[in-house]
């Protein structure tokens, strides 16, 4: 999802379409989402059809994609382009290779249950892609402002993550890293 959102925010999408498309999916989300808890058979039917994503407690509680769905929409209306698709691509290569590694070779636990080993990975992953998508794409930038920018924005993503309370980090990690990334450029 991550991966398709970076290429439609960046090249099928103007940025007032990518507003209007973003604001249909968050209302379809939205939709559903209000749909499902009115009735448990459309909540039965949306997690049987979702069942290879979703996660057990998403029958009871905001799905994963929703929050999605509402941090595309506030990267949309609120976030340069560069800068959005950098917290987007964040969340696409680091989340997966947090928790790939984590499960696998995590052993330094936090209280949350999330590892030191997967917070690393996290930013490494974050750190290689965006960073090499901006210096592919953005190379005005220059490659060590490319890969110090993604760096951040991956310790911020990985932060936001570790500390993800009540929001779902599908939420909280493309805004903080989109935060950061910005908040790194407005200093070079």
């Amino acid at each position: 999802m991550g991966l398709g959102a970076v290429i439609a925010f960046e090249y099928a999408l103007t940025p007032a379409w990518a507003r209007v498309l973003a604001t249909l999916a968050l209302c379809a989300a939205v939709l559903m989402e209000t749909s499902r808890r009115r009735s448990p058979r459309v909540n039965s039917v949306l997690m049987r059809l979702f069942a290879p994503v979703a996660h057990p407690h998403e029958a009871t509680h905001v799905n994963s994609a929703t929050w999605y769905a509402g941090a595309v929409w506030l990267l949309a209306w609120l976030s340069p382009t560069r800068w959005g698709v950098v917290g987007l691509l964040c969340l696409a290569a680091g989340d997966p290779a947090a928790a790939l590694v984590g499960k696998r070779w995590g052993r330094v636990r936090f209280r949350n249950g999330r590892s030191l080993e997967g917070s690393l990975a996290f930013v490494l992953a974050c750190a290689g892609v965006a960073g090499a998508y901006l210096w592919l794409f953005y190379d005005d930038l220059g490659a060590q402002t490319c890969f110090t920018m993604a760096a951040a924005a991956g310790a911020a993503g990985a932060l936001a993550e570790q500390l993800s309370g009540r929001l779902d980090d599908n939420l909280t990690i493309p805004l903080a890293a989109t935060a950061i990334a910005e908040l790194v450029m407005a200093m070079s």
